[in-house]
């Protein structure tokens, strides 16, 4: 099931997922790259829990978060690319870390406006477009050292697929 904090927990699993498959393609380097990035990841499942709760809190309810559809259709993806073309895994983090920098202060405020939460409840947004935004730029210099030439294809196409989960996941939100 994907949640907030699951998603999270996910993408740790993902890193390690994406690590291990490029240990066995020979790829150390790419390798060792998930690797320090997984350690990045340590707490943030947190930080979603935490807002959950503030969240439950103030509006005096439990949240019972039902799995998306369209981010276990993703999570699926992600596994069979990153077990096939673990350097794949870069482009689908420049995009959700670009996405992020790029909407999520407008989410926030949508949030905070349209529904009255708190921005002390958003702290697993708030706090990631500060991460991303230099995260972003970090991205396309680890693609330029880490992917080949004939990665970009493959790469690419993981952008399209990602979007297009992206776009159904919108969907059920609207």
């Amino acid at each position: 099931t994907v949640s907030a904090p699951h998603a999270y927990l996910l993408s740790f699993r993902l890193l390690e997922l994406a690590a291990s498959s490029a240990e066995r393609q020979s790829r150390g380097a790419l390798a060792e790259h998930y690797r320090a990035k997984r350690l990045e990841e340590i707490g943030h499942d947190l930080w979603a829990e935490n807002d959950i709760r503030g969240i439950s809190r103030a509006f005096g309810t439990s949240t019972a978060l039902e799995p998306s559809p369209a981010l276990v259709a993703l999570i699926a993806y992600l596994e069979g690319e990153i077990v096939d073309a673990p350097v794949h895994y870069l482009a689908y983090a420049l995009l959700a870390e670009y996405v992020t920098v790029a909407v999520g202060p407008l989410w926030v405020r949508a949030l905070q406006e349209n529904c009255g939460i708190a921005a002390e409840n958003l702290t697993v947004v708030t706090r990631h477009v500060v991460l991303d935004a230099a995260h972003v730029g970090d991205g396309l210099v680890e693609i330029g050292v880490l992917a080949r030439t004939s990665d970009l294809a493959g790469m690419r196409a993981t952008i399209r697929e990602a979007i297009g989960y992206l776009d159904a996941f919108l969907s059920e939100l609207l």
